[in-house]
């Protein structure tokens, strides 16, 4: 979300085995999403239903 709004991250990870990042910053991540469409699909996709899901679980209690 960081990279959306310039805020602070909300989470960390730790990797369990070998991984190999991407980093990827601000001017990059916006041309990327610019000339790709979809890419910002997908994360509409995945916050929309994150929210939903936080939506459902404050509801319920």
């Amino acid at each position: 979300m960081a990279i959306l709004d310039q805020g602070t991250r909300s989470a960390s990870a730790t990797a369990a085995e070998e991984t190999t990042l991407l980093r990827i910053d601000q001017g990059s991540f916006d041309r990327l999403v610019e000339l790709n469409p979809a890419v910002a699909r997908g994360i509409y996709r995945v916050l929309t239903q994150r929210l939903r899901n936080t939506l459902a679980q404050v509801a319920a209690g």
